[in-house]
């Protein structure tokens, strides 16, 4: 189970570079949703409008609208956040 108490705390403040630190779940989930936010930002897109990042439920809290990935961010990051 994914605690999204640290997944919010990873979102505002990653861990540091560290090429022997291997990612939690919860570090990968919040760099997931930085980088969401910030490929929305690339093509001018509005991160309040997608409900990303603070403007989303997974940080933004339970009253925000619920975020939605179309993959496991594990899956997707493991191999470079990761050793």
């Amino acid at each position: 189970m994914l605690d999204v108490v640290k997944i919010r705390h990873f979102y505002f403040h990653p861990p540091p570079d560290d090429p022997e630190h291997e990612s939690t779940p919860e570090e990968l989930w919040a760099a997931a949703e930085r980088q969401a936010v910030e490929e929305c930002l690339r093509r001018a897109g509005d991160p309040e409008a997608e409900g990303l990042g603070e403007h989303g439920s997974l940080i933004g809290g339970p009253e925000k609208p619920a975020r939605c990935f179309g993959s496991i961010p594990r899956n997707v990051f493991r191999a470079t956040l990761s050793p």
